[in-house]
Order: C-alpha cells, then sequence, then structure tokens
C-alpha cells in the first residue's frame, strides 16, 4: 500500500508513472493533481485501487500549470473520496494541467463521503461496468469540457449503499453506463446536450435491506437531467429508473 499526502498537489514531471498493477492501493491525499512538461505524453497512475481524496479541513487553490498532455489513471476500482467543502477558487480536489483525463476502472468507481472533484481538462472520459456509492456519499464531479461515463470490464459484486448522491456538471455529458445509487439521486447538468446512449442506466430504484432479520424496503430516489443550452437524447436500450 501506499499513501502520498500533501497539503497542496501532487506534481508530475514528464513522462511518469507513479504505481504498478501489483500495488493493492495507492492513495492519494491532498488537494488534488497537476501536470508539467507534459506535452503529447501520457503520466499514468496504477494500481488495483487507487483512492482521490483530500483531508485537509479547506479547500486550496491549485498553482497555474501550462500542462497539456493526458493523465490516465487505471485501476480495478477507482474511489472519488471525501474532500473539504469547494471555494470560488478552489475545489475539494482539482485535477489541473492536462488536456485529456481518462479513469479507467475495470470493476468499478465507487463514492464515499462527501466530496467536489473537478477535472479542468477537454475531455473526461470514465470507463467502468458501474458507479456506485457507499451508503449516504454526496459526490460532485465538474469538468471545464465533457464528460463520458462508458462501460468496461465486470461489474465488483459488492452492493452498492443506499441513499448517495451524484451531480455531474460539464459542457457535455454522455452515459453509456451504469450509475447506480439506491434510493439516491443523480444530477446532471451540462452547457450543451446530454445523451443517454444503449446501455446507459440511471438506477435510483428503492430496495429491500435486511435489518436484525427485518426486511424493510427503501423508497425510489430522484434523476434529473438538465441542459442549459442544447439538447437530451435517451436513446434506444437507455433506462431511467
Amino acid at each position: 500500500r501506499l499513501t502520498l499526502r500533501a497539503y497542496g498537489s501532487l506534481n508530475m514531471y514528464g513522462d511518469v508513472t507513479l504505481g504498478s498493477e501489483s500495488l493493492d492501493l495507492l492513495r492519494i491525499d491532498a488537494a488534488g493533481i497537476v501536470g508539467h512538461d507534459n506535452a503529447a505524453l501520457t503520466q499514468h497512475i496504477v494500481a488495483r485501487e487507487v483512492q482521490l481524496t483530500n483531508s485537509s479541513t479547506s479547500a486550496t487553490a491549485l498553482p497555474a500549470t501550462a500542462g497539456s498532455g493526458t493523465l490516465a489513471v487505471n485501476a480495478q476500482t477507482i474511489v472519488l473520496g471525501a474532500t473539504p467543502d469547494a471555494t470560488s477558487d478552489a475545489r475539494g480536489f482539482a485535477v489541473k494541467g492536462f488536456d485529456a483525463v481518462t479513469l479507467d476502472a475495470q470493476k468499478g468507481v465507487r463514492l464515499s463521503g462527501a466530496g467536489n472533484h473537478h477535472f479542468a481538462a477537454d475531455t473526461l472520459t470514465i470507463s467502468t461496468p458501474q458507479v456506485s456509492a457507499d451508503t449516504g456519499a454526496s459526490t460532485r464531479i465538474g469538468s471545464d469540457g465533457a464528460v463520458a461515463i462508458q462501460g468496461g470490464g465486470t461489474a465488483s459484486t459488492v452492493q452498492a449503499g443506499v441513499g448517495a448522491s451524484l451531480a455531474v456538471d460539464a459542457q457535455r455529458i454522455d452515459v453509456a453506463s451504469r450509475i447506480v445509487l439506491p434510493s439516491g439521486r443523480i444530477s446532471l447538468s451540462a452547457v450543451g446536450d446530454i445523451q443517454l446512449a444503449s446501455g446507459g442506466t440511471l438506477d435510483v430504484a428503492g430496495t429491500a435491506k435486511d435489518y436484525l432479520g427485518k426486511t424493510v424496503t427503501t423508497p425510489g430516489g430522484d434523476v434529473a437531467i438538465v441542459s442549459r443550452a442544447g439538447n437530451i437524447a435517451l436513446n434506444s436500450g437507455a433506462r431511467v429508473d
């Protein structure tokens, strides 16, 4: 296991790979990740589980950067963890200095705690069979560009927590994977188009839980989809429940 903790940011320079496929857990506890000297390069973060979190008590503004490459995070599970509240000039956990960011989670992306994650990139691609959450998690994913959540891999058999919320805000949003938040809330907000493609699922249905031998059914949740200046497309094979 490897934990990197910083009050400021994790800074990545040039052609660099952090971690390896044999590393069980890589936890990045910082104000964010900043790319430098990475034009036409892909900088890699690799482990079986990658956690992105910020345990500081207040958000920290990251320095300006001229980075322009790609950040690729590869893991079986990627956890977007808790962060401090965002301010007018600082995010809870920010990723800067990249034109493109890819989060490739072969078993799933898990939301944990109350987190605000911002990606200052033209494109954010989340490739995963399922986005789920711990019970009561509240996560915001923001992007300066387009966000694509697409399928890939085989979903974990770990049961999704109840009553979590996910808000995604971007220029454009495409969903072709499963977001499963039982009795939770999913909010998709974009300046331009929002598309739910074939296989794209927004699932906030209620669920049955066993508490001390008694089955308790939780109510269904809420889904909000808002395009401020574009279109909303629900393609054949998409599902909102």
